[in-house]
């Protein structure tokens, strides 16, 4: 006797153009995809497997780390298992594992944190990563006042940079020094909640950065040269798209 429902989802298959079934093969990456397998056993191994490798993963760095595993909580822990089954970019998956790591191991993550990592891209994680990183080489009463110029965080182009800080600041995870809307991303700080997510983000006892910049005079020189190095590149930006019409007329 077949489960509650399977009918249902073979009959509504039938009825869907082959065209469309097709379609939904390339989008699952499985030329031999069943639509009705949309609901059906396919996907849920599919997200099994998945669970299965952050799980190892997760063991392996808690063993790296010397820490004996614990329960987690329902709470966080499917939430977590959920969303890292839906997740294959590399960088993402590991930190789904650390995330796991940590939850299971010495330090408590919060239900909200898988949630937050679920709304992460994959550049935002990296971004996010890059103002912890400076963020903890400075020491903490430099935090408030100082901050990092975010067009000098990666090789992106500004408006990108503003565009993903856009999402970090809605998950609370960084926020603006200026008060001025017009400036409000130029400068930015890492928040508590960020600080804590990242760490939890991380390998189990990963330390941090080493301090450089202790007063405001280096920190200050620290986004002074930051804005230098993207003014330069801005200028080297224009003049190659400058050239670039010219080079067209020539050939």
């Amino acid at each position: 006797m077949s489960e509650p429902g399977q009918d249902v989802v073979r009959v509504a298959a039938e009825e869907v153009a082959p065209e469309f079934s097709r379609f939904m093969g390339t989008v699952v990456g499985s030329p031999s995809f069943e639509l009705s397998e949309l609901m059906g056993d396919q996907v849920r191994f599919w997200r099994f497997k998945r669970s299965l490798k952050h799980a190892k993963k997760a063991k392996v760095l808690l063993d790296d780390a010397g820490l004996e595993p614990h329960a987690v909580p329902f709470r966080t822990l499917v939430p977590l298992l959920e969303s890292a089954s839906l997740e294959d970019d590399g960088d993402l998956t590991d930190r789904w594992a650390s995330l796991l790591a940590n939850a299971s191991g010495e330090h408590e993550v919060p239900v909200s944190f898988p949630n937050i990592l679920r709304e992460l891209e994959p550049v935002q994680a990296v971004l996010l990563d890059s103002v912890y990183d400076i963020m903890m080489q400075m020491v903490p009463e430099l935090w408030l006042t100082r901050g990092i110029f975010t067009p000098g965080i990666l090789d992106l182009d500004e408006s990108a940079v503003h565009f993903h800080i856009d999402n970090l600041a809605r998950l609370r995870l960084v926020r603006g020094l200026y008060p001025e809307p017009e400036r409000h991303y130029e400068l930015i700080t890492l928040t508590h909640l960020g600080k804590a997510f990242v760490r939890a983000c991380r390998p189990p006892n990963q330390p941090d950065p080493a301090i450089k910049y202790a007063d405001a005079a280096s920190a200050d020189a620290f986004v002074a040269e930051n804005k230098k190095r993207r003014a330069a590149q801005t200028a080297a930006e224009w003049n190659q798209a400058a050239q670039r019409p010219h080079a067209g007329r020539q050939s």
